[in-house]
């Protein structure tokens, strides 16, 4: 792997929330925060009907997510380290293979609330495939990737 891929996934890995934009019945644009887990090149939420961004993937499965490094690694707000991924959201089926899977591995990271949470009706386990990304390293320092593929991230002009 390369440098830069161990650089985002480091951000992926040292984060437990991202910030998730969608897009509300009416196309406005809408941003919450929810944990997140990722698991072999794909994002898992585990959200509540109760929260509005729920409904918006339902209706509109396109979102992006943003995660960044914390503020006081760099100092300057303007070079903080962040990944931007856009992709398309599907909820998973209780019955299916992966939800039991995946949902342990959220209790790894994200603690005992999970299994709480589990037993409630209203939460819904919401996988996220990324059709592409962005990785800003710093000033003059941004990659484009198309879906996970970060091992090909190419210097992004911007254009």
């Amino acid at each position: 792997m390369h440098e830069l891929s161990e650089k985002i996934l480091a951000i992926i890995d040292s984060n437990q929330t991202c910030a998730l934009a969608t897009l509300t019945k009416n196309t406005k644009p809408e941003v919450s925060l929810t944990p997140f887990m990722y698991i072999d090149e794909l994002f898992y939420l585990f959200i509540s009907d109760l929260a509005s961004h729920t409904e918006n993937l339902r209706t509109h499965g396109e979102c992006s997510l943003l995660i960044s490094e914390p503020l006081n690694s760099t100092g300057n707000s303007f070079a903080q380290k962040r990944l931007s991924l856009t992709g398309k959201a599907r909820f998973i089926d209780v019955r299916s293979q992966s939800y039991e899977p995946v949902l342990n591995k959220f209790e790894e990271k994200h603690g005992p609330t999970v299994s709480l949470l589990k037993t409630l009706p209203d939460f819904h386990l919401v996988e996220i495939e990324i059709t592409n990304g962005r990785f800003i390293e710093g000033f003059g320092k941004a990659f484009a990737f198309e879906g996970m593929s970060i091992e090909t991230a190419q210097l992004d002009s911007g254009k």
